[in-house]
């Protein structure tokens, strides 16, 4: 199990909006968007933690700006759903 508490965003391709690049976790380790996706489809748990709410980390198919193909997403998710607002307000680092 791995808990993010910051985040490094990236502008998108047509830098209308910012995609997570990669995350710090709590030990205070760096990983990548890709190195978060393959511990993810290896069976890893990652959360979210901001403020008092934790979120389970998952993959979205795509980015949900409209006309990005940005794929996979990593969002938050609440039961399955997106629940993009905890990585979005952790700080950036």
């Amino acid at each position: 199990m791995r808990t993010v508490t910051r985040v490094r965003r990236e502008r998108s391709l047509s830098g209308s909006h910012e995609h997570i690049e990669g995350v710090w976790t709590t030990e205070d380790e760096y990983f990548s968007r890709g190195q978060i996706i393959r511990s993810l489809d290896a069976g890893e748990t990652w959360y979210a933690h901001e403020g008092r709410f934790l979120a389970t980390i998952g993959l979205v198919t795509y980015c949900p700006w409209p006309g990005c193909s940005l794929k996979p997403y990593v969002s938050a998710l609440d039961r399955g759903r997106r629940r993009d607002n905890a990585l979005e307000m952790l700080p950036t680092g």
